[in-house]
């Protein structure tokens, strides 16, 4: 195997991958990681490995070429990365990276600090993905998917803002395998799908739709859990005076 290398189909033979060294691509090799995911965007492929991003430009007339490579810029699994806005979006230990066809920015700067992003350890397992809901231009992004810790964040990009969320895309404790969140052409929903790891009989494949509509949350015990909401200092202009 090759855990390093892209291979290339024929001229007008996207279904057909020639066993010939000229239709093959070396991503850094030998640097002991793997590819993760593949993603294009415009004349661009990014590479994803587990603990780097190299993009290669495809538009050289003498053919493709390696851009550039940077570390810390990788993802664990393809859960971990989407298109976004005309552009592609990816989540890591390291942040929220958005590439908008131009450049590359970390949008939790100025609203996480890089000591609490990276306490999120769901962000380097499978547990976590991200997707884009094109209706209301949202980044929806899963930590920690399992019943014993369900939550996440949204970014809205009309705002610029993050907002916390928790047990928005419930998991049953006997879920055992879930899709990355995939946004539907036409009816732009963003959907998953997950199968439970009943192995006494068929497996039951269930998907579920993310939706901006108010639902009801409760505990087991069927309590409801009410909300909270945190703000800023608010000390008027005077920190020092008791109001």
């Amino acid at each position: 195997t090759y855990p390093d290398r892209i291979i290339k189909s024929g001229l007008l033979s996207p279904d057909v991958f020639p066993n010939n060294i000229a239709y093959q691509v070396d991503v850094l090799e030998s640097d002991g990681d793997s590819i993760t995911h593949l993603e294009g965007v415009g004349d661009r492929l990014f590479v994803f490995k587990r603990k780097s991003l190299t993009v290669i430009n495809t538009a050289g007339q003498s053919g493709e070429f390696i851009e550039s490579s940077m570390p810390y810029l990788g993802v664990f699994d393809s859960r971990k990365v989407c298109k976004a806005e005309g552009g592609i979006a990816w989540i890591n230990p390291s942040g929220l990276f958005y590439f908008d066809g131009n450049s590359t920015t970390n949008l939790i700067e100025g609203k996480f600090s890089a000591t609490t992003w990276s306490g999120y350890s769901g962000l380097d397992t499978a547990h976590s993905s991200i997707g884009y809901s094109e209706k209301d231009r949202k980044l929806i992004i899963n930590i920690y998917r399992i019943a014993a810790a369900n939550y996440g964040f949204v970014y809205d990009f009309k705002t610029k803002s993050f907002f916390y969320m928790s047990n928005t895309l419930t998991s049953t404790t006997g879920t055992a395998y879930t899709s990355n969140l995939v946004s539907v052409p036409l009816i732009k929903e963003l959907i998953l799908g997950e199968v439970d790891n009943d192995t006494s009989g068929d497996r039951r494949v269930d998907f579920k739709k993310w939706s901006t509509a108010p639902q009801a949350s409760t505990t087991a015990s069927g309590i409801g859990t009410g909300m909270q909401i945190r703000t800023k200092d608010l000390d008027f202009g005077e920190p020092a005076v008791r109001k």
